[in-house]
């Protein structure tokens, strides 16, 4: 499974490097993506629970920890 995902990863790191010429364009895409995965990852978790608003910070981290 972790070979899986380094194999994938590697992949994907290679084409943007292909694509990109600079690495801090490579590093801005894998930033963007990285935020985007986050984000979808969220947004799942919240619409399949049936938590309320959290106040707080830590409260988010122990509501998403559970």
């Amino acid at each position: 499974n972790s070979e899986l995902f380094t194999l994938t990863y590697g992949a994907l790191v290679t084409q943007l490097c292909k694509d990109y010429e600079n690495d801090e364009d490579v590093n801005k895409q894998l930033d963007k993506m990285g935020y985007n995965i986050g984000v979808r990852l969220i947004e799942d978790f919240l619409a399949r629970s049936n938590v309320g608003r959290c106040h707080d910070f830590r409260e988010t981290a122990d509501v998403i920890a559970k």
